[in-house]
Parts: C-alpha cells; sequence; structure tokens
C-alpha cells in the first residue's frame, strides 16, 4: 500500500487542524494544554517493568565484549541496552520491540576509535597537530548523535507494525553537519539549539507505519538556550552585591579568601552545569512532545524541573562513589523517569484502533 504523508490525508483533518490553528491564535500557549485542548481526549502512561539486576548483568556483559573488540562492536553494546529497556517498555499492555539488526560492526565506530586512541600521539608530537587533530574529531559528534537516532528509530516495531526514519544519505549528511558546525563553532553554547532542531526535523521524517508524526509548533518554550537559565544565578549575584554594599561587608575579602578555594568553586561550578542540564533538557522535551501529533493523537511530558535535578544528582552519586560500576542501574533509572513523565492522549472516537489500522 501506498504511504500517507501527513499533507495528503483527507479533508476533514485539514479543517480540523485550521480550526484549532484558530482557536490558537485567541489565546497564549504555556508550558501544559489547558482542559480545553483535552476536551474528547482519553489520556494513558507508559509502562515500564524492567529489572535493574538482569539490565546490570546484561549491560556489563555486552560493554566487556564491545570493549575487547576494541570499539569495533560497541555499537553491538548500544543496541543490546536499548534493545532490554525498550522491550520492556509497554504502551497499552503492548510491548515495544527491536527488530531484528542487519550487523554490528560498524565502520564508522572504527574509524571513530582510532582517531580518539591516536590523539595523544599527535599532541606528544605536535601540539598544533594534536589541537587540530581534537578539532577534526569533534567534528564526528553530529554523525554519532544523528547515528544513534537513525539506528533507534528504524529498528522499532509497536504491534508488528514498524517505524521508520526516512532520511535520505544527502539529508543525513547535512544534518550531521549542521549539528556539529553548531556545536563545535559555538563551544558548546548552541548545543540546546542544536538538539531541539535536530529532534525536532527528525520527527518529521518519523513514520509509524504508513502514517507520519507531524509537529505543529503552536506552543512555544520559553528556554531553548542556556541564556534564561542564567538569569537566576545572575540576579542572585546583582542580589548579594547589593546587600553587602549596603551593610558596607568587604566582598572582596570573602571572596578572595573563601570563594577562590578547589572545595569552593569546583562544587558550585558542577552544581550549575547539572542544572543547566537538567533545565535545558527538561525544556526541550516539553516543548517536542507538546507540538508531537500523530493524526487525532497528542503528547505531553510531565516531567519536572526540581525531580529531574535530583535524579541527574542521584546518579551522579551511584556513579562516582561506585567507581562507575553502578552506570547501568543510573540509565535504568534515568529511562524509567523518562517514560514514565510521557503522556499519549488518544483522540476518543478511534483511539490507538484507528492508528494501528490506518498505520498497517
Amino acid at each position: 500500500m501506498d504511504i500517507v504523508h501527513p499533507e495528503q490525508e483527507n479533508l476533514y483533518e485539514q479543517i480540523l487542524d485550521s480550526v484549532e490553528e484558530k482557536e490558537s491564535e485567541s489565546q497564549e500557549h504555556t508550558r501544559t494544554m489547558n482542559k480545553k485542548e483535552y476536551f474528547g481526549f482519553n489520556k494513558y502512561a507508559l509502562e515500564f517493568n524492567a529489572s535493574p539486576i538482569q539490565f546490570f548483568f546484561s549491560y556489563w556483559k555486552s560493554f566487556i565484549l564491545g570493549l575487547l573488540s576494541f570499539g569495533l562492536f560497541f555499537k553491538w553494546h548500544l543496541r543490546k541496552s536499548r534493545e532490554y529497556l525498550l522491550s520492556h517498555s509497554y504502551f497499552r499492555s503492548y510491548p515495544f520491540e527491536f527488530r531484528d539488526s542487519k550487523n554490528s560492526f560498524s565502520i564508522f565506530n572504527l574509524l571513530q576509535s582510532l582517531s580518539l586512541l591516536l590523539i595523544p600521539a599527535s599532541l606528544s608530537f605536535n601540539p598544533y597537530i594534536g589541537l587540530l587533530h581534537i578539532f577534526l574529531t569533534s567534528f564526528s559528534i553530529g554523525f554519532l548523535v544523528l547515528e544513534k537516532y537513525h539506528t533507534l528509530f528504524n529498528n522499532i516495531k509497536y504491534q508488528d507494525i514498524n517505524f521508520a526514519l526516512n532520511l535520505s544519505n544527502k539529508e543525513y549528511f547535512k544534518l550531521a553537519i549542521a549539528f556539529s558546525f553548531k556545536v563545535v563553532f559555538s563551544f558548546g553554547f548552541l548545543s540546546p539549539k542544536a538538539v531541539r532542531d535536530l529532534q525536532e526535523y527528525l520527527f518529521t521524517k518519523l513514520r509509524y507505519g504508513r502514517i507520519y508524526f507531524r509537529m505543529s509548533h503552536k506552543h512555544k518554550v520559553l528556554s531553548d538556550t542556556p541564556i534564561f537559565h542564567m538569569i537566576l544565578p545572575g540576579m542572585a549575584i546583582v542580589l548579594s552585591y547589593a546587600i553587602c554594599n549596603y551593610f558596607q561587608i568587604n566582598w572582596r575579602y570573602y571572596l578572595e579568601e573563601y570563594a577562590a578555594l578547589p572545595q569552593v568553586y569546583i562544587p558550585m561550578g558542577l552544581f550549575s552545569i547539572i542544572y543547566l542540564y537538567a533545565a535545558i533538557k527538561n525544556e526541550i522535551l516539553t516543548h517536542l512532545f507538546l507540538n508531537l501529533n500523530i493524526r487525532n493523537s497528542k503528547f505531553q511530558y510531565k516531567g519536572n524541573l526540581t525531580k529531574h535535578f535530583l535524579l541527574i544528582w542521584s546518579n551522579l552519586f551511584l556513579i562516582v562513589f561506585s567507581f562507575g560500576l553502578l552506570l547501568p542501574i543510573a540509565k535504568w533509572r534515568t529511562h524509567k523517569y523518562y517514560l514514565k513523565n510521557i503522556r499519549v492522549f488518544l483522540s476518543k472516537p478511534g483511539g490507538l484502533k484507528e492508528i494501528v489500522d490506518n498505520a498497517a
């Protein structure tokens, strides 16, 4: 059967979209959809029942095998860990499944491993050549990120219907280069925007069977760059400066005596980095799921910045104090947190059956 693109759907859906657009223009969209937008939908949550102990042993088994191959079959390790977590993820009592992989060997993984291993040699030979080597190697980040999404979306199936990411080789190359340019030349400052733009584009190319996902772009999230989240610590600095001046406190003395110590600025720097990551990740997921839809069904992400922040800190403690041994448990907790906060709103007239029937 022919693939049905969103632009070719029936007249009823086009009329419905135009009505929703007119309604959206008359009201301000916030981070969460209001009750009026939920009317006519049934809300469902995704389920997760993976065992952390089983995942722990499965993860390290595939990791050691990938390590022994000097990274040649590390792609297989990543696939096995994703496969375990996804196969224990459910929606309406139906599990997500991984399709059979064509191969676990990747020439790109080999070249990347060799490039990383040769960095110390190039630095010892000539520092400038070493820096150039690091700069060129960093451009592989776009291909690595895109390969992760490409492998994931093209190997998932639900109720025996495959997901597929329709990207041509030209689109794949352009997306990877654009992502690398944004991240490398901004020294990571534009990484959140690069991730959001990439995920938005990929979701417009993602289909479930014959049905494409769509991004509505109706709901705008304020902070897709770190600038917004720097306002809060900036305000705290200005307020502290004003209080010190008002009470005639010699803040320069305390800054030089205490704040300049490594045991002070290192934890503060780590705290700031984790806060920024948690806040930006939460904003990106909120933005994507609020704008994502398939036919007449919608999505929502219910994650909370505070819970996400505490999750990252607790995972960091698990990894550090176990010397990396509990890394699989941290991954298990992260996957469970993200999955449990995704909500799916299925339209009442057809619901899941209508989507599956049209996708088949």
